[in-house]
């Protein structure tokens, strides 16, 4: 059985040792496309918590809809889970971070 740790700190006094490395992918609806009203409204329905809910069942990992991971993660992710809950700050790929 595997698990779930936050990763070590140097101890500067700066780190937060709740931080948890959080990426996604990104998403776009262009402005100038055929369909953008359609495209928004087909964002809005794969990120809804129903959807992103039967998503975290399918593939047993966590998305990032807040109360959504918890809920919907085996009992193999719950300290994943918990993980993500009791971070205090985020960390990862999105511009300027």
């Amino acid at each position: 059985r595997l698990g779930s740790f936050n990763l070590p700190i140097v101890s500067t006094g700066k780190a937060d040792p709740t931080a948890v490395y959080g990426g996604s992918g990104y998403y776009f609806a262009m402005k100038n496309s055929d369909h953008p009203r359609e495209g928004i409204e087909f964002l809005r329905f794969m990120t809804s918590r129903r959807m992103s809910g039967l998503f975290c069942r399918m593939r047993d990992i966590p998305v990032s809809i807040a109360g959504v991971a918890e809920q919907n993660l085996s009992e193999d992710m719950q300290d994943l889970a918990a993980m993500m809950i009791n971070a205090r700050v985020t960390y990862g790929s999105a511009p300027g971070e």
